[in-house]
């Protein structure tokens, strides 16, 4: 994660946040489908901005009606991806 979050606890009311203004948005609302599914979603549809992320990438196993959440992380020029 950038350096741009005090602690655990902000990054997670920051992805949750996001997450839930997108799904408010038919373009990724709709995307649930069986299967995988990876929401991409740009800060800037969702009205959100945070120094160095451009957007936050959502992973997602659905089946069913039932999706679960696998994993999420940022994308963006100060975002440092450990390999």
């Amino acid at each position: 994660m950038p350096k741009v979050f005090k602690d655990e606890e902000e990054v997670a009311e920051f992805a949750s946040d996001v997450l839930q203004k997108a799904l408010k948005l038919d373009k990724y609302r709709r995307q649930f489908r069986n299967g995988r599914v990876v929401l991409d979603v740009k800060l800037s549809d969702v009205g959100i901005s945070k120094s160095g992320i451009d957007s936050v990438t959502y992973i997602f196993a659905c089946k069913g009606k039932t999706c679960g959440l696998i994993t999420m992380y940022p994308n963006g020029p100060k975002v440092v991806v450990y390999r």
